[in-house]
């Protein structure tokens, strides 16, 4: 490789890195390498990691950037010096690497299943009271709360026990186990969602066998619902624990659709949640927010921006400053808004001007104002920044100087 030229080199050497991480641990799927993303928009590099995975029964990796959607895949890797499969002689030492556990299934959501269907079971408990006020329905809940809740009956419907079979399988850590469900579950109701993105979930990701069942869970979504229940109950979705299967499929073809690089469908799908549930519980918001800026539609960046003007995370005062800035300079409104950014989360500038890794500070706690929140914002709104000319450069004449960050 050394004997490349420096361009070529460079390429060899990005897709020889993922294959040395994602062979090391075949049996986990979109997981994040410690690969950086080579694209460097506007002479800026790409904060995003690559996530990467092996096709199922295939030789194809798929690798993917989660901030500027750059994407492919790489071919022929199998036997190279760079393929840290088990059994091969380069293979690097235990205390290197450590391999996920064979068969080992790693659900989207974990405890998701058990925690909606105790929703349905005391949906179901209260169905069969009869309350004189709130405040009795509120005393039995409470009640409800300090002991065991009984398993409601799943019904007597086939999409009913499908769907119990469904929340089974979420908590189940056996990728051959949770196959055998989903299958058993498609069985008994074609129109179960979940069992279609519970094998979805055993492909390799961004692959098209993941692709084409997560087409099917949401048509199966629509099917189990029916045309009158989206007319009749719009704005709704979420709430009604009915509509979840086919919300979770269709949030998975959002992000499906950006990887393929089809961002008006991707962003076409995100409106059209965002009315059937506009509370927005899934954080459809967010997602929508990165491929208008990426598209920079700015117009409708500002729409969904003050669509959800009571939002105080980072990402939503960062990014209005940052549209406010693209649309009109450094105007009094654009500036308000960044005071206010700083305000909120002081943390951002480091990360943004490159003065701290936001790999060093991510996190999977949840935080608000704080500096793992500031990170995580680092990473998706870094190129966003970067590709904004003079952006950067007003970030960092209205922030601290860098000596007060350490």
């Amino acid at each position: 490789m050394a004997d490349l030229p420096g361009p070529v080199r460079g390429i060899a050497q990005f897709h020889a890195s993922i294959v040395s991480w994602t062979s090391a641990f075949p049996d986990a799927r979109n997981k994040q390498t410690n690969v950086f993303c080579r694209r460097q928009p506007n002479h800026a590099r790409c904060p995003g990691q690559i996530q990467s995975g092996i096709e199922f029964e295939g030789e194809a990796i798929h690798w993917f950037c989660p901030v500027c959607f750059d994407n492919g895949e790489t071919r022929g890797w199998k036997g190279t010096l760079w393929d840290r499969s088990p059994g091969q002689e380069n293979e690097a030492s235990p205390s290197q690497i450590k391999p996920a556990r064979p068969d080992q299934f790693k659900p989207a959501a974990p405890g998701s299943g058990e925690s909606e269907r105790m929703m349905r079971d005391i949906q179901q408990l209260m169905n069969d009271q009869e309350f004189d006020s709130i405040d009795d329905a509120k005393s039995f809940i409470e009640g409800l709360m300090s002991k065991p809740i009984p398993r409601a009956d799943a019904g007597g419907d086939d999409l009913s026990r499908a769907q119990d079979l469904c929340y089974d399988a979420m908590e189940l850590e056996s990728m051959t186990d949770v196959e055998s469900m989903a299958r058993e579950a498609l069985g008994i109701s074609p129109d179960c969602a979940d069992a279609y993105l519970l094998l979805s979930e055993l492909e390799s990701s961004y692959s098209e066998p993941e692709f084409d069942l997560i087409e099917q869970a949401v048509s199966a979504g629509e099917r189990a619902i029916g045309p009158e229940f989206f007319e009749e109950n719009a704005g709704y979705f979420w709430s009604m624990l009915e509509t979840r299967p086919y919300m979770r499929a269709r949030f998975r073809l959002v992000q499906s659709l950006a990887v393929r690089g089809k961002m008006e469908e991707a962003v076409t799908n995100c409106w059209e949640m965002l009315k059937l549930n506009p509370p927005d519980n899934q954080g459809v918001r967010y997602l929508l927010c990165a491929f208008l800026l990426v598209e920079r539609k700015d117009p409708e960046v500002l729409k969904l921006l003050d669509l959800y003007e009571d939002d105080m995370t980072t990402d939503w005062s960062y990014n209005r400053a940052l549209v406010l800035f693209r649309t009109e300079g450094e105007s009094d409104r654009a500036n308000k808004a960044l005071g206010n950014a700083l305000e909120g989360n002081p943390h951002v500038p480091p990360f943004l001007l490159g003065w701290k890794k936001p790999a060093d500070f991510v996190t999977d706690h949840d935080g608000y104002g704080n500096e793992e929140e500031a990170a995580g914002y680092g990473v998706a709104g870094h190129a966003h920044w970067s590709n904004t000319y003079g952006a950067v450069r007003w970030l960092r004449q209205r922030s601290p100087s860098r000596s007060s960050y350490r």
